[in-house]
């Protein structure tokens, strides 16, 4: 019994980073090339550092968003 819950418990983790991996990937590919159209001229390090500030603000706004419905409902 002990060992079902541990791997239902492993298998939840590894759905719920996976999807967070998916997330922080797709994100990444879309802010990527607005990024760079938006900072012409600048060094692929400043597109970088923008690009990752853009992606968890998107997380960050999407786990409020969530949770503001989730406290609605």
């Amino acid at each position: 019994m002990l060992d079902k819950t541990l791997k239902l418990v492993g298998e939840f983790f590894s759905v719920f980073f996976n999807l967070i991996y998916w997330l922080w990937r797709s994100l990444w590919r879309l802010n990527r090339a607005p990024v760079a159209a938006l900072l012409p001229g600048q060094k692929r390090a400043v597109h970088t550092i923008v690009t990752y500030g853009v992606v968890m603000l998107e997380i960050v706004g999407l786990w409020v968003a969530a949770s503001a419905w989730a406290a609605t409902h």
